[in-house]
């Protein structure tokens, strides 16, 4: 066989072997009293288990474990079948013994000197072990798991050349038997399947520090000779399975009726309450706050109480699981708990914190554009506002203090003007208010002024009327035009005046009748001498029309109740029906106005005519 190395090997063998030794002596090592103390306690503790286990095995047995195998060196063991039987004392819960003998079949292989092919030869080896075994689990348990350790001794013996090889020299005709101390180690499993039978699985490892050489020389003797060398051990693996027969079978005592139990104490209230649900952040006032518990821990007849605590104050008629943390008038941190009581027992649960929200009016900003509208128009009302925390949502509505509104717009409409006077713009302030209020009806307001105009607008006045085929103005029409008409035009320095002339049917065209009238009034409102006012002319704006009666008729008859006195023949009566024809339209044109719609093609005033006239008598 090939040299390897023994000194390692022997010395972790000898080591492993004192360890297991030692724990197989460990138990018979307590003084006698204690010992049997022990094992009736532990028996009395054990169920059902057997005393001695008788085993039969078979498996397969590998050598060259730490020697290699075929091609490594020039001889070896060939892997064949083992059986055996194996007797196993279990005298304590977790530590037995075993008695054993396997018996192994090999081929013994060599390869002569300088040959390439090995000659075999049957060979046997017989193993003897009395080993200690360490249980995993106790011995009533059905898998109990084990290791395995303890000396043995083995005979190895050969003989008989059946495969000869080429080149080998003759080969003794006995081969000699040999035989070992070794060392058994390994692990393994046992199966209980019932009192009486069992199965059980073993992986073991022996060595030997003799080499079996069967009286083989030790050193080659030229080509072809057989040796083997001197200088290791045997090493071998077994896999076996065996079937268990059970006996000398332990059974557990026959339990000792017990007395009887005592009653049971009476049971006892145990209060127990868990944390107050219900609770949550963004309460506002006025909010729903439903806080709950669970309690449990009182006997069947007993009702327990609830007691319930905001910062520290009992709530007087909260007494039940459920609470409703009042809201409308509180803001802050409120502490809530609640005490669970019956009969002498209490618990009062962790104390939960509820913030509530201050209420707080909700901002508005509120301004109008444009901040003047003429009268009639509409303007959009656009405030933004702002809720608090608590106040969600918020809604706007618009006031006028004249006008109306119609959801976000004014009306101007209704803003109070004097429609009988529109000679002069007109303007009202009006004040605009945005009030905002929220979900909690908290509500503020904003104001904004606009300015509504009235702009001015022609004014028709009364016709001056003229005696048939006369342009002279008389003292009825003077009246109108310096008494009322040059009062509004000094009034405002823009306005301007319209003469409109006309003529009655019965009345010449080639008179100009109605342009003579149109420019009499004319100067009666410029010449700036006597009672004439001094109108500036380009004020003016003058039209004859003829027979044209296409406009109302307003004839300023002064009549015979008013201090007008006229020269003879001069006066015109309410009974001269033709006297409406016969007359001088005359309009105010406001600064601002628009033109009198209708009227077109205007002309200014002739100057150089109109002074001619001086201020007509």
């Amino acid at each position: 066989m090939t040299t390897r190395s023994k000194s390692n090997q022997f010395q972790s063998r000898i080591i492993l072997l004192t360890a297991l030794a030692a724990l197989v002596t460990a138990g018979p090592a307590l003084p006698q009293n204690a010992a049997s103390k022990s094992s009736a306690n532990a028996a009395d503790q054990e169920g059902p288990y057997s005393l001695i286990d008788i085993s039969a095995f078979f498996g397969t047995q590998w050598y060259q474990i730490y020697q290699g195998s075929a091609g490594s060196g020039h001889d070896f063991f060939e892997a064949r079948p083992v059986v055996g039987a194996r007797v196993t004392d279990n005298f304590s819960k977790y530590v037995g013994v075993e008695a054993g003998y396997t018996v192994g079949f090999n081929r013994f292989a060599v390869q002569p000197t300088g040959g390439t092919n090995y000659a075999t030869v049957a060979s046997r080896n017989g193993l003897v072990s009395l080993l200690g075994v360490i249980n995993l689990r106790p011995r009533d348990s059905k898998f109990r798991p084990f290791f395995v350790v303890g000396p043995g001794a083995i005979t190895y013996w050969a003989g008989g050349l059946t495969q000869p090889g080429s080149g080998v020299q003759a080969l003794p005709a006995n081969f000699k038997t040999q035989t070992f101390p070794a060392l058994v180690y390994g692990l393994g499993a046992q199966i209980n399947l019932n009192r009486k039978f069992a199965v059980r699985y073993d992986v073991r490892g022996v060595w030997s520090a003799k080499t079996a050489d069967f009286g083989l020389a030790a050193l080659p003797d030229g080509p072809g000779s057989i040796y083997v060398a001197h200088n290791h051990g045997e090493s071998s693996l077994q896999f076996t399975v065996g079937f268990v027969f059970r006996t000398l079978y332990h059974e557990p005592p026959a339990p000792v009726a017990a007395a009887p139990p005592p009653p049971p104490p009476a049971p006892v209230e145990n209060i127990q309450v868990s944390t107050i649900s219900g609770a949550r952040a963004g309460v506002c006032p006025g909010d729903n706050v439903r806080l709950e518990v669970t309690a449990s821990g009182w006997l069947s007849n007993q009702t327990p109480t609830y007691t319930w605590y905001v910062n520290g104050q009992e709530v007087q008629g909260a007494t039940g699981p459920m609470f409703n943390l009042p809201t409308a008038n509180a803001s802050g941190t409120q502490a809530v708990k609640v005490t669970v009581a019956a009969g002498n027992s209490s618990k009062t649960s962790d104390t939960v914190d509820v913030m509530i929200g201050s209420l707080a009016p909700p901002t508005i900003q509120f301004s109008v554009s444009p901040m003047t509208i003429a009268y009639g128009d509409k303007l959009p009302l656009n405030a933004t506002a702002n809720a608090s925390a608590c106040g969600m949502p918020v809604s706007v509505r618009y006031a006028a203090s004249e006008g109306s509104i119609a959801g976000n717009t004014f009306d101007s409409t209704g803003v109070t003007f004097d429609l009988n006077n529109r000679l002069k713009q007109q303007s009202q302030t009006v004040q605009l208010t945005a009030t905002a209020t929220d979900s909690k009806n908290e509500s503020t307001s904003a104001t904004a002024n606009v300015t509504v105009t009235l702009k001015p607008e022609a004014r028709r006045l009364d016709d001056i009327v003229f005696q048939p085929r006369s342009a002279r103005v008389n003292n009825c029409g003077k009246r109108l035009l310096i008494d009322v008409l040059t009062p509004i035009l000094r009034n405002d320095p823009d306005a301007k005046v319209i003469l409109i002339g006309h003529r009655d049917t019965n009345e010449s065209a080639r008179s100009r009748v109605d342009e003579q009238r149109v420019l009499n009034a004319a100067a009666v409102l410029s010449a700036g001498k006597g009672i004439c006012p001094q109108l500036d002319l380009s004020r003016v704006m003058v039209k004859w029309v003829g027979t044209d009666q296409a406009s109302a008729t307003r004839p300023a008859l002064c009549g015979s109740s008013t201090d007008v006195k006229e020269r003879n023949g001069q006066a015109v009566r309410e009974s001269d029906t033709r006297a409406q024809y016969r007359r001088v339209e005359i309009w105010v044109v406001p600064g601002g106005a628009e033109m009198p719609a209708g009227i077109s093609d205007l002309q200014p005033a002739s100057e150089k005519e109109i002074k001619a006239k001086g201020c007509p008598r």
